[in-house]
């Protein structure tokens, strides 16, 4: 079961990275019963995953590639100083994530391919603060407590 929702998971993720976020309430049905019963981490995983579809939903268009490109870099596996290779788009359009899972995808090359700046840091951190707020907000909403924290989100929280 645990495999089947994980698998789940990521057709979201796949989504929500091609302009077809799932809104709250399909995540609930999803995933709410099974992560409940679930580990913390499994938790996290939900949190993250709504708020990134909220961000999705309300966020202005540039935000909105901000959020592409961290999980671009989510999914790559993130960036590595032992890199061989550069990223290359083999086809126009966004990439689907089992085309990027071990490219080790670096902030420039996700910014890039989502038509952002890729020269623009801030925008990172300013897409990763929006969503540590928005994963607080989702977890009280959805669990019904506070996080007991700050929740943190970082280069690579998927």
């Amino acid at each position: 079961m645990k495999y089947e929702m994980q698998e789940l998971r990521l057709q979201f993720w796949d989504s929500l990275l091609h302009n077809d976020p799932a809104d709250g309430a399909d995540l609930d049905e999803a995933f709410l019963a099974f992560t409940r019963a679930g580990e913390y981490e499994d938790k996290k995983a939900l949190v993250l995953l709504k708020a990134c579809a909220a961000v999705s939903q309300t966020a202005s268009n540039a935000m909105k590639r901000n959020l592409k490109a961290a999980i671009l870099t989510w999914f790559s596996g993130g960036p590595s100083d032992n890199r061989t290779h550069s990223w290359q788009l083999g086809h126009n359009g966004m990439p689907h994530l089992y085309e990027i899972v071990g490219t080790q995808l670096s902030w420039r090359d996700a910014a890039g391919i989502v038509g952002a700046s890729p020269d623009d840091y801030s925008a990172k951190r300013r897409v990763l603060s929006l969503l540590r707020d928005e994963c607080v907000s989702q977890w009280k909403w959805t669990f019904g407590e506070d996080t007991g924290g700050p929740f943190e989100v970082s280069d690579a929280s998927a």
